[in-house]
């Protein structure tokens, strides 16, 4: 398995997302870089080199290192989330599923999860399983004033106005 997070690991994690965060490609790439010469299977660096590319729009290479992290740390809703949005965006609706499915059910508590599955279920012409997993994920709480505006959009697509409304005014009522 990936080995445990030291504190100055989880330092060079956190200081290399901030730098792809910030734009700074080179220094993320550099800090990810330093992180794999110490460990070649330290998933967190791979997980910058992800969301570094990402970034950019180098999808491609962003799916990569985050397939390598899930290979190295199965099961962490986090990876599991970008491989599924990944996925999705390339048209593989079946794999952003199962990414998406997993994470939801290790990460019951974030109703992101649900909504993307749900997003992808739409994609898929599986609307029926999308209603109820944009049922499941407004349930959550705390509520995402995000994930309640996604479903709000769906129901109004799917000519529920009223459920639509409702979702709507408490999605406004979250984050006016």
């Amino acid at each position: 398995g990936p080995s445990p997070m030291t504190a100055s690991n989880a330092a060079a994690f956190h200081q290399g997302l901030a730098a792809a965060h910030a734009g700074n490609f080179e220094r993320a790439f550099a800090i990810a870089q330093s992180m794999l010469a110490r460990d070649a299977n330290d998933v967190h660096a791979f997980q910058i080199i992800g969301i570094a590319n990402l970034l950019q729009g180098r999808n491609h290479e962003a799916l990569d290192a985050f397939i390598r992290a899930n290979q190295l740390a199965p099961r962490q809703p986090p990876i599991l989330h970008w491989i599924g949005v990944l996925m999705r965006e390339r048209g593989d609706f079946v794999q952003a599923r199962t990414a998406f499915s997993l994470a939801a059910e290790l990460a019951p508590e974030n109703p992101e999860h649900l909504a993307n599955l749900a997003e992808t279920l739409v994609l898929m012409g599986a609307r029926d399983e999308a209603r109820k997993a944009f049922e499941k994920a407004v349930q959550i709480a705390p509520p995402s004033s995000i994930v309640i505006a996604k479903a709000a959009r769906f129901f109004e697509q799917s000519h529920d106005l009223e459920r639509a409304g409702e979702l709507a005014e408490r999605a406004y009522a979250l984050a006016p």
